[in-house]
């Protein structure tokens, strides 16, 4: 009896390890979405310069808000390039304790007319940032900076 408990607690210990395995976040996710990565691609590609900078405590973010930043920062960085014809881009991402903001500016030329509508690309960062919770802010004074701000929730609040 006592060889059958242990068997059983050895088994129930074995699904526990593998239960905690697949709910490790995947790093391979979270490194297909890494901005650092993204900007040195595109600052390789196209010899644009590019800076990042991360500011505050970083927290581990849920895979839809990393989804959401990584594909903002990507649209801003093609509207740079191929509307404003930037030379200089920055990505800044700045953890707070109830947000993550991420900024993207660069030096290209201000469309005076880009302002007043917002095209596909824009309407979808807006898209993605509001499903999350989040608020898509757009400066257009130089430097134009596209601003991404989502909330952080404490995972205990949500079990």
């Amino acid at each position: 009896m006592v060889r059958q408990i242990r068997d059983q607690l050895a088994d129930s210990m074995d699904d526990m390890r593998s239960t905690l395995h697949k709910l490790q976040p995947n790093s391979y996710a979270s490194e297909a979405y890494a901005l650092d990565r993204l900007l040195e691609e595109v600052g390789r590609d196209t010899g644009v310069k590019t800076n990042y900078e991360v500011h505050g405590p970083s927290h581990v973010l849920y895979p839809s808000i990393q989804i959401v930043l990584f594909k903002n920062a990507k649209e801003a960085l093609t509207n740079a390039l191929r509307h404003g014809n930037a030379s200089s881009i920055t990505v800044e991402l700045v953890f707070g304790d109830q947000e993550v903001c991420m900024s993207v500016s660069n030096d290209g030329k201000i469309n005076p007319h880009s302002s007043k509508r917002n095209g596909i690309g824009q309407e979808g960062m807006l898209l993605r940032t509001q499903m999350v919770g989040g608020v898509l802010e757009i400066q257009s004074a130089y430097p134009y900076t596209v601003i991404t701000r989502i909330p952080l929730t404490n995972q205990m609040d949500i079990l």
